[in-house]
């Protein structure tokens, strides 16, 4: 998940209606264990022979894909613009993975890996 306060996640899932499961348990989960729920999660996808680096890059921006639209209404309802910085308004799979280029170096193997993890969000919201 993007680096942010867990109260912020918090607060998005109190006050938005998420559309996932998976953003449900997550943006509500306490601090003392996000940790080791990403680390669950991250296992999980090197299980499926993902590197370290798509695996980071996919959880970090995953959460912007997937509740776009309560994220989008949280920083207008709140007037907080200044969150758009670190919550980037993500579309579509092809926005996601130019988000990660920016912050990260990627090969080409790792560009296509992660439109393919981010398109199966998109279309099919796999992560529950």
């Amino acid at each position: 998940m993007t680096y942010l306060p867990q109260h912020i996640w918090a607060d998005i899932a109190a006050t938005q209606e998420l559309k996932t499961d998976w953003a449900k348990r997550m943006f509500t989960i306490s601090e003392g264990l996000i940790d080791e729920e990403i680390d669950r999660q991250a296992a999980f996808f090197s299980s499926l022979g993902f590197t370290n680096k798509i695996v980071l890059a996919f959880l970090q921006f995953m959460p912007l894909l997937l509740e776009q639209k309560a994220i989008s209404s949280y920083i207008n309802n709140k007037e907080l613009p200044e969150l758009r910085s670190v919550l980037p308004e993500i579309q579509d799979a092809g926005e996601a993975v130019l988000y990660v280029k920016n912050e990260h170096i990627l090969s080409d193997y790792e560009t296509k890996a992660l439109y393919c993890l981010f398109k199966a969000i998109e279309n099919s919201q796999m992560i529950s």
